[in-house]
């Protein structure tokens, strides 16, 4: 049969481009985004961004993006992730560029009280201006936030960090573990957490 009586109201909107280069100024290919709502924290799903990647000279462009104010992360594998806050208005094209510093990593073994390890602990690192981080994998952090969490080792591992000085938290039910680590580019920080 046939469906009527359905009518869509599209409403005007504008392109986010750009350029993402290494922190010596060479351009970054395959560059993923990811781009949050700035006042709800809602991600923004769609097909442009989530499928936009930056070519061999970094430039990215993501089109069709509504009016508002948007938090829009840059991730790529071996660089520290970036994030901006980004406004779009009507019929005006914005352009930003991201510098993305060489990442460190973070490994941390949970335990519990005995030294057992702890499972399914959620980690949250937050940075030096009270930011939570993002890894440089961006799309499958969103997809999948139980990469946030340790295994069942006690085990977990993040890279895509950038360097500086971090707080960190692990949660598991009403146990927790804080402690505080340094990341360095290009070096493999190791952290030992207790949770009580």
């Amino acid at each position: 049969g046939s469906v009527g009586g359905m009518d869509f109201l599209l409403s005007g909107g504008a392109k986010i481009e750009g350029l993402v280069v290494d922190d010596g100024g060479r351009p970054v290919s395959g560059a993923s985004f990811s781009i949050r709502d700035r006042k709800t924290g809602t991600p923004v799903v769609q097909n442009e961004v989530w499928m936009a990647r930056s070519d061999e000279n970094g430039r990215f462009s993501l089109p069709g993006m509504r009016a508002g104010e948007y938090v829009l992360g840059v991730h790529a594998e071996g660089h520290a992730s970036s994030q901006r806050i980004v406004r779009v208005s009507v019929g005006r094209d914005v352009s930003v560029e991201f510098r993305l510093p060489v990442a460190g990593k973070i490994q941390i073994a949970a335990r519990d009280a005995a030294g057992g390890p702890v499972a399914g602990a959620t980690l949250a690192l937050i940075d030096a201006e009270g930011n939570p981080v993002e890894s440089s994998m961006g799309i499958e952090d969103l997809l999948d936030p139980s990469r946030w969490k340790t295994g069942a080792d006690g085990r977990i591992e993040r890279g895509g960090i950038a360097p500086g000085h971090y707080r960190g938290e692990l949660t598991e039910g009403a146990r927790k573990a804080q402690f505080e680590v340094e990341i360095v580019a290009g070096q493999v920080a190791e952290v030992g957490a207790v949770l009580r």
